[in-house]
């Protein structure tokens, strides 16, 4: 925001592109609002907000009306052994003398939804691949259901767990949104390009699609959908497996209020079905959501 009113003030002009009505439009002299390609609105933010407030929420640029029937997180399953426990972890990147993770210690328990906070290099993505066993895991540091992750491959902890990278392009894998959203579908149970899945697990892919409003672009290219429906679907595509944890990073970025309630939809069925999830992330609506806690990572010092 400093930076674009320092532009602004040595006479450039500053376009930005968002899926809300956020700070940035906001801030902005004039918002233009495109739909299906064309302009639907344009004018200062605050006329927008006073004529057009409705159409701006039923558009998702907004957040939906707050009702009654939202639902409460449930309650955490304290009882319960960890399905997931972090001991004193310390991590630094090969030829860094700056540790990326310092003494960070955290469990979580089957059905619990955990929001991870922290700034920019905090080391929530580390974090998030060391769990995935993406990068090297420190031995007797890391457990996974009792057991020493140091200890386990990563396609074995891919079966259990399901990750959503922050960059929805290193994750696809498939040429159309159809089948990236059964590619895992396919890994899982060794099944060729040409064998047929299960109707079940095709059901679950219409289902999920249908939920994330993609399911008029089943043969696109992954790589051509806009930034926040690459994100719904990379975590479709790991809601198709049932899995006992889900790693989600940065999910919602550049995701509409649309998106995100229906991710939120998704995550909250996921928790009841018994399933944990960790979600990373600097959207402070969606912390203010979905978890059931919340943990804060700061910068080693």
């Amino acid at each position: 925001m400093r930076l674009c009113r320092r532009l602004q003030g040595a006479g450039r002009t500053v376009v930005t592109a968002s899926g809300r009505m956020d700070e940035t439009a906001l801030a902005a002299q004039r918002v233009i609002v495109l739909a299906g390609g064309a302009v639907l609105l344009d004018g200062p933010p605050e006329a927008l907000l006073r004529s057009h407030g409705a159409q701006l929420a039923a558009l998702g640029l907004l957040p939906p009306a707050q009702g009654g029937s939202a639902k409460a997180p449930a309650a955490r399953r304290a009882s319960q052994a960890p399905l997931l426990e972090v001991k004193e972890l310390s991590f630094t990147y090969p030829g860094s003398s700056r540790p990326a993770l310092a003494g960070t210690s955290l469990a979580l328990a089957a059905g619990e939804r955990v929001v991870l906070l922290g700034e920019n290099g905090a080391g929530k993505t580390t974090l998030g691949k060391l769990l995935m066993g993406l990068l090297p895991v420190p031995r007797r540091r890391m457990f996974w259901q009792g057991a020493d992750m140091a200890k386990l491959p990563a396609w074995k902890l891919a079966a259990e767990i399901g990750y959503v990278f922050q960059q929805p392009e290193h994750q696809f894998a498939a040429a159309t949104v159809w089948e990236e959203c059964l590619y895992s579908v396919r890994a899982f149970l060794g099944l060729r390009s040409h064998d047929e899945v299960p109707a079940e697990y095709e059901r679950r892919a219409h289902e999920l699609l249908r939920r994330i409003s993609l399911q008029d672009k089943l043969q696109a290219s992954p790589y051509l959908l806009s930034g926040g429906e690459k994100r719904l679907l990379s975590t479709a595509a790991q809601f198709v497996l049932p899995r006992k944890l889900y790693i989600l990073d940065e999910p919602t970025a550049g995701t509409d209020y649309k998106g995100t309630a229906a991710f939120l939809e998704l995550c909250r069925e996921q928790a009841e079905a018994g399933a944990a999830l960790l979600v990373i992330t600097h959207d402070s609506e969606l912390a203010g959501t979905l978890p059931d806690r919340t943990l804060r990572l700061t910068k080693p010092r």
